[in-house]
């Protein structure tokens, strides 16, 4: 085996053990955020839910999928408005996303606020 050939094969397994290991710190952090934080966003996506869906209450204890995502793109700041009041919640707030059947809910886990959209 040649010195470049041993090279690229170490090199491609360093790759692989660091995409190994960012790969299951995500998934570790995203699975510890769901644990912790899931019943309150329950009770808050159930405040929030508007009047108009059928059973709100109903509604996010049959919850899909959770998700977590940094950064709320429904909020209409720009990358470069970084005085904007907004901004943090745009890129850098944390949020677990609740998907049902008719609606979805963001909720922030830095203010511990709800905010529900129908599908």
């Amino acid at each position: 085996m040649s010195m470049k050939r041993l090279g690229l094969l170490l090199a491609g397994l360093a790759a692989a053990k660091i995409g190994t290991i960012e790969h299951l710190q995500r998934s570790a952090t995203r699975d510890a955020l769901v644990a912790v934080h899931a019943k309150d966003a329950i009770v808050a996506c159930q405040r929030a839910t508007p009047v108009n869906l059928l059973k709100p209450g109903a509604l996010w204890a049959s919850t899909l999928a959770v998700r977590v995502e940094v950064g709320n793109r429904r909020t209409d700041v720009a990358l470069w408005q970084v005085d904007h009041t907004d901004w943090q919640a745009r890129f850098r707030r944390p949020y677990l996303v609740l998907h049902a059947t008719t609606a979805r809910c963001h909720f922030d886990l830095t203010t511990g606020t709800a905010s529900v959209t129908e599908l």
